[in-house]
């Protein structure tokens, strides 16, 4: 967090800057659901069991797609994750059990299925939580390899189908980067300025009653971390 200088008064910046900063309780963002109307959320993972249950592919893709789609069945999850069912069912169980869905009534009185939905708000935690402990930053250290892919997968998707977009899209689309020298502090700062512009953006698009056709799902997505002065100089 921001820490004035004792005869310097924060900027407004800053000041914003130190609000975003209270209220972002982790420093690993994963996803974040904008649910209108529900008051259940998940809670940043500090335990290593936690971490470990979701250190998955098939639990981050199923949590994924209860996200995405609301209430689902256990059959309807297992033909979209490509899993059995038996095994889509397990997968479910423990992330229930770690709190991050949930079984549900669904639209129909047959008992034979059962249906699930994503706790909004998130897979996330912080690698800073794990640095005292040997397995958890094995177990931290596979989960962020393991969604890092996630990501380069979908932009390599992008980047081979991006001609079936309308132009539209097309220009709205951006990839960037940018090779900056900030303190750790400045650091902070700047991830919860931009944390916030993702935040209102997504509680723009998850507004209720929107009846507009040309919305489609957006995946963005955030790194920043230090690199050696040397690989800063080598841009490579």
């Amino acid at each position: 967090m921001f820490i004035a200088h004792p005869q310097k008064k924060p900027t407004m910046l800053e000041r914003s800057c130190t609000r975003e900063l209270a209220q972002l309780n982790m420093h690993k963002l994963f996803c974040e659901c904008y649910s209108w109307g529900v008051t259940s959320k998940t809670s940043p993972v500090t335990s290593i069991d936690a971490l470990r249950t979701i250190a998955h592919p098939a639990r981050i893709r199923l949590y994924e797609i209860l996200l995405q789609s609301g209430h689902s069945t256990v059959s309807q999850l297992a033909d979209r994750a490509n899993l059995a069912i038996g095994s889509a069912s397990y997968h479910l169980q423990q992330l229930m059990r770690a709190g991050f869905v949930e079984e549900v009534s669904g639209p129909t009185q047959d008992r034979r299925e059962h249906w699930w939905r994503a706790i909004p708000g998130g897979l996330k935690w912080s690698p800073a939580d794990f640095l005292g402990s040997p397995s958890g930053q094995e177990i931290s250290t596979s989960a962020q390899r393991m969604l890092t892919e996630r990501r380069v997968k979908r932009l390599g998707r992008w980047n081979e189908s991006w001609q079936s977009w309308g132009k539209e899209w097309v220009e709205a689309a951006v990839e960037t980067d940018a090779m900056l020298n900030l303190t750790p502090q400045e650091l902070s700062m700047m991830v919860a300025e931009l944390t916030a512009v993702i935040r209102r953006w997504a509680a723009t698009g998850a507004e209720p009653n929107d009846d507009s056709g040309s919305r489609s799902p957006v995946f963005a997505f955030l790194s920043a971390f230090p690199v050696e002065p040397s690989e800063a100089r080598s841009r490579g």
